[in-house]
């Protein structure tokens, strides 16, 4: 059985604080404006999401990984203050962060990152999230050509 970590790209949906984000940076004009969050001090396992979809479809056919737990992670974690930093900086925009303390995220664990062991039992493994390139296909995604 896949245990996902924080699966991320193109589509992000907004009750998800990367899809919430990119949304309001969208709807920015060129000038930029203000990014609003909460915390930004969680430490994420950031995954790719075409890496999940390649790793989950090789699982699927691996019938030694049946019946066990199996993540789906870097084992890297990334604090999201970074994530927003590379957001920003890949949008182009002049954009100010400013942090509303009644902004919660679903967990209050600090940091959520996952071992790849048992992923590499199976000669598999997910490589470190290029956040750059990432976050320059969710914005073009969502209607920002950067």
């Amino acid at each position: 059985m896949p245990r996902l970590f924080n699966v991320i790209g193109p589509g992000m949906p907004e009750h998800l604080a990367l899809g919430r984000f990119i949304a309001q940076i969208v709807r920015m004009g060129p000038e930029g404006g203000i990014l609003v969050t909460g915390s930004l001090h969680a430490r994420r396992d950031f995954v790719d999401v075409e890496e999940a979809a390649r790793v989950l479809e090789v699982l699927s056919r691996t019938a030694e990984a049946r019946g066990q737990i199996v993540n789906v992670c870097t084992g890297e974690p990334t604090q999201l203050s970074d994530v927003v930093r590379m957001l920003i900086a890949v949008s182009g925009k002049s954009i100010t962060v400013e942090t509303d303390r009644s902004i919660h995220g679903i967990s209050s664990t600090d940091c959520v990152y996952g071992s790849g062991e048992r992923l590499r039992a199976f000669g598999l493994s997910v490589p470190p999230t290029d956040f750059p390139s990432l976050m320059r296909k969710a914005l073009n995604s969502a209607g920002m050509h950067v």
